[in-house]
C-alpha cells in the first residue's frame, strides 16, 4: 500500500521585514496575479493556502480593486484558503488582547469573502504564550498550527496544548520542509524520507510546499505525478484536509502545558524582547490608551448618550495591529521599517485621546 502525502502549497507573507511594506506589496501584487491565473488555468492544483492572515488580501486589493471577485471565486470554492488571523502577530510584545481583535477581523474579513480557515495558523512567531490555545478555542478554532519554540520532550507530528485543550499540528521540519519539490523522483522521495521522522507508521505525511515570500510553484501537479506509485500517493491538500487526516489517525498523546518558547529544534530570537525599545515603549503606551481610556469609555458614552466613537477606535485598532506582526514590534528588521511604524503608534494614540476626550465630555453634559 502507498503511504500518504499531504502536499500544502502556501506562503509565508512578512508585510514588511528587510524592505519596507510598499515594496513587500507590489511583490505580493505580483505574486497573487501570477496565483490567480495558475488556479483557475490548472484544476490539478487544488488549493493554496495564503498564509493565515488577511490583511494581505487588502494590501493586494488596494493596488487591485478589479480582481476582487476573482479571489472572492477562488476563496468561496475552497481553492484559495485565507484567515483566521488579520496580522500574525508577536505573541509575547503586543497586549493579549490586540490577539483577541487580530483573531476576530481576520475571521470577519475571511467571511466576508466565502469562509475563514479555522485553524490557529502561526507559521512563524518567535515562540507562544500560554494562553493561546484559550485564545483560539474561544473563538472557535479547532487546532493550532505552529514551528518555533516545542521542546525536545515533545514527541511526533502532533500533541495536546492546554491552557484549554486544543490539538497541535506541529510542523516538526519548519513551514518550508516542501519547498521547490524537484522534479527528478528519486530526489522527491529522498524529501519524502525525510518527512517521515517521528511519524507513526499510520499517520498521514505533510510536505509544506512554499516558505517567506514564496510564489505558487506551478509544476507542482507534475512534479507529483512523476513519483507516484513508488511507495507514496501524493494529495495537493489544504491546512484542514491535513487536520482532518491527522485526527482520523489520532493526536499524540503528549500534553503540554504552558507556553512553547523553547530553542530546541528552532531559534526563537530571544534577543528581540530588546531591540528598539522605542517600539515596544510606543506599543504599551498606544494600547494602553486604547484599552483602558478610549474604549470604557466610549461605551459608557454610547450607553448613556448616544455618543458614537467607534469608526475612529476600529481604525485605531487597524493602525496598533499593523505595527504587532513578529518582524515588525520586535525590531529586527531594516530601518526604514521601523522608521514607518511610529506614524502609525502617533494616528492610533490622537484618535484614542481624542475619542476618551469626547466621550468624558459628552458624558459630563449629561
Amino acid at each position: 500500500m502507498s503511504r500518504l502525502v499531504y502536499v500544502v502549497p502556501h506562503t509565508h507573507w512578512d508585510r514588511e521585514w528587510y524592505q519596507p511594506h510598499e515594496l513587500f506589496r507590489w511583490r505580493l501584487v505580483r505574486m497573487i496575479d501570477e496565483l490567480l491565473d495558475l488556479l483557475e488555468r490548472d484544476p490539478a492544483f487544488r488549493c493554496f493556502t495564503l498564509d493565515g492572515q488577511t490583511v494581505v488580501i487588502e494590501d493586494y486589493l488596494e493596488l487591485r480593486p478589479e480582481q476582487e471577485p476573482r479571489l472572492r471565486a477562488l476563496v468561496q470554492a475552497g481553492r484559495l484558503t485565507i484567515g483566521p488571523w488579520w496580522v500574525q502577530p508577536d505573541e509575547f510584545l503586543p497586549s493579549g488582547e490586540s490577539h483577541i481583535r487580530s483573531l476576530l477581523r481576520g475571521i470577519r474579513a475571511a467571511e466576508r469573502f466565502g469562509g475563514s480557515l479555522c485553524i490557529g495558523h502561526c507559521a512563524d512567531q518567535f515562540g507562544h504564550i500560554a494562553q493561546m490555545p484559550q485564545i483560539m478555542a474561544g473563538l472557535g478554532l479547532s487546532s493550532a498550527c505552529l514551528w518555533r519554540g516545542v521542546s525536545d520532550r515533545v514527541p511526533g507530528w502532533s500533541f495536546w496544548w492546554e491552557a484549554t485543550r486544543l490539538p497541535v499540528l506541529y510542523l516538526r521540519h519548519s513551514y518550508s520542509n516542501g519547498w521547490r519539490l524537484p522534479a527528478e523522483p528519486d530526489e522527491l522521495l529522498a524529501r519524502v524520507r525525510l518527512a517521515e521522522e517521528g511519524h507513526a507508521p499510520h499517520e498521514p505525511l505533510l510536505l509544506m510546499n512554499g516558505t517567506d515570500h514564496a510564489r505558487a510553484q506551478a509544476d507542482l501537479p507534475a512534479v507529483l505525478a512523476g513519483a507516484t506509485g513508488r511507495g507514496y500517493a501524493f494529495r495537493i491538500a489544504s491546512l484542514p484536509e491535513y487536520e482532518a487526516a491527522l485526527l482520523a489517525a489520532g493526536v499524540g498523546e503528549h500534553v503540554h502545558r504552558g507556553e512553547l518558547r523553547s530553542p530546541d529544534r528552532s531559534n526563537v530570537l530571544a534577543g528581540v524582547l530588546s531591540a528598539r525599545m522605542t517600539i515596544k515603549q510606543r506599543d504599551f503606551a498606544v494600547s494602553a490608551a486604547l484599552e483602558r481610556y478610549a474604549e470604557p469609555l466610549e461605551l459608557l458614552a454610547h450607553l448613556h448618550t448616544g455618543y458614537d466613537g467607534l469608526p475612529a477606535l476600529n481604525h485605531a485598532w487597524r493602525l496598533l495591529l499593523e505595527n504587532s506582526p513578529h518582524d515588525s514590534i520586535c525590531g529586527c528588521s531594516a530601518d526604514q521599517t521601523h522608521r514607518e511604524m511610529l506614524p502609525r503608534y502617533d494616528r492610533a494614540e490622537q484618535l484614542a485621546r481624542q475619542v476618551a476626550r469626547e466621550a468624558v465630555t459628552a458624558l459630563v453634559a449629561r
